[in-house]
């Protein structure tokens, strides 16, 4: 909150010396408590949800890859370490290559078990076990393997609708099923490469998935070591999808998706994490916090800053616009939820002026302005030798528009609600003194200086 206050309390001047007993002139001066305002700059807040997120890990388990584990072992836990602060995952792991055992009750690992069928297998990732490794199998359905995996765990709740619905594959060979061979020669057979692309995205579909990432983790290179051939299909699937999906957070790699198992190192982890954002759910005001008080200021502008700085003036309407005001303890917000309960003075917010994330607001008020009917001396006054002064301007005596010598007063209340000084202010301020009544147009207001000169009466 930004506040300027000016705060000038009434201040009496008491004395009490020889000259009193003389009956010498004295001077009585005070100002009247000033207005103070206020301007409040606060925001909308919002909301951070983690978002579910489904992975499956896909890892070749041919005779040639079977020492892949540790590798895998580690980028899960990698994965995992990064993820679990910030989502709702699942992580499933399954071999490549089908090994006789059910499919519906391969590994999970997850931090949210909710929604899930008792039968489901989840594990710690201490306790994760790789599978066996088939011996002498040709044959590397990848692209299928993985969609078979999603679509047959589905109804146990291990892949969620609306999820970001991630594939890892893990291997050092290539898809077979959209390659054509001849006399030891491979090339792309697009009909069943165009025909696997669909089928991801027919899934994403069929999902509802907030995104589909097509993760691979394969030789960008042949024979970069003993038994690995290039993943070629699997890295052009892996751009293929990325680029379907109008990702951007790969922009600056080459092989957006796709990690070279023939590296040294590689932070397939990251890439994971760098797919996913977390749900910013932001929140809608109906009321807004003008004052941790209980009294009601006087609102002067109400301004809706949006977030690329401009200014939108707020009018005071009951339909489009604000309104003024309650005060207690109440909540603030109406979606997502209701909710955010504060306690002091609020302006209510209608129709298009309430606030929206990441909106701010702009409330400036001040205090009301405040009205005294009587000036007061500590001694007993000659009522003839008078004279009074506000805004340093003379006021004549006058029961109209001027001062009448009222008298000895003890707990009175000098301060009103109006000008015409009719309605007596709640809470008062009381005075013990010889009161001065202020008639018409010399009431005086907040921020006026008041002086009164007289002569006491002597002893």
């Amino acid at each position: 909150m930004i506040k300027y206050a000016v705060l000038l309390a009434l201040v009496f001047t008491w004395g009490c010396s020889k000259e009193e007993f003389a009956g010498s002139p004295k001077t009585e001066k005070y100002t009247a408590n000033s207005v103070e305002v206020f301007q409040n700059l606060t925001c909308a807040n919002h909301t951070l949800v983690k978002p579910p997120v489904d992975i499956l890990y896909v890892v070749d388990n041919s005779l040639s890859a079977g020492y892949l584990s540790s590798t895998v072992k580690d980028q899960i836990r990698l994965t995992i370490q990064t993820v679990s602060q910030e989502f709702d995952y699942h992580i499933m792991v399954a071999p490549l290559l089908a090994d006789g055992q059910s499919d519906t009750f391969r590994p999970v690992i997850t931090n949210n078990a909710s929604g899930m069928a008792p039968s489901v297998n989840v594990v710690s990732l201490e306790g994760l076990q790789f599978f066996n490794t088939p011996q002498g199998v040709n044959n590397e359905p990848g692209f299928a393997r993985s969609t078979s995996l999603i679509s047959n765990n589905r109804s146990n709740g291990i892949f969620r609708n609306g999820a970001h619905t991630i594939i890892v594959l893990v291997s050092n060979g290539d898809d077979t099923d959209t390659k054509s061979c001849f006399n030891g020669q491979c090339f792309p057979n697009n009909t069943a490469y165009d025909s696997a692309y669909n089928n991801f995205i027919n899934l994403k579909g069929s999902l509802s998935a907030q995104q589909f990432r097509f993760f691979s983790l394969v030789a960008h290179t042949a024979n970069c070591k003993s038994g690995y051939a290039e993943g070629k299909m699997y890295k052009m699937m892996s751009s293929r999808v990325y680029s379907a999906m109008n990702a951007t957070d790969q922009s600056s790699r080459s092989t957006p998706d796709s990690y070279d198992l023939c590296s040294s190192t590689y932070n397939l982890y990251a890439g994971i994490n760098e797919s996913i954002r977390q749900e910013v759910v932001g929140h809608t005001y109906n009321r807004w916090l003008v004052s941790s008080g209980t009294s009601q200021n006087v609102i002067e502008s109400v301004t809706k800053i949006s977030p690329n700085g401009t200014a939108t003036t707020v009018p005071m309407d009951a339909t489009n616009g604000y309104t003024c005001c309650t005060s207690g303890t109440q909540n603030t917000r109406i979606l997502p939820t209701v909710g955010e309960p504060k306690t002091g003075t609020f302006i209510e917010l209608n129709g298009s002026g309430q606030v929206v994330y990441p909106q701010c607001l702009v409330v400036k008020s001040r205090t009301p302005t405040e009205y005294y009917g009587y000036a007061v001396v500590p001694s007993k006054p000659k009522p003839d030798t008078i004279v009074v002064r506000i805004r340093g301007n003379n006021i004549p005596q006058s029961t109209t528009n001027g001062w009448s010598y009222t008298g000895y007063l003890e707990n009175q209340n000098i301060k009103f609600t109006n000008a015409a000084a009719t309605t007596a202010a709640n809470p008062p301020l009381n005075r013990t003194g010889y009161f001065i009544k202020l008639n018409g147009s010399a009431v005086y207001a907040s921020g006026d200086t008041v002086e009164v000169y007289y002569t006491p009466e002597g002893i």
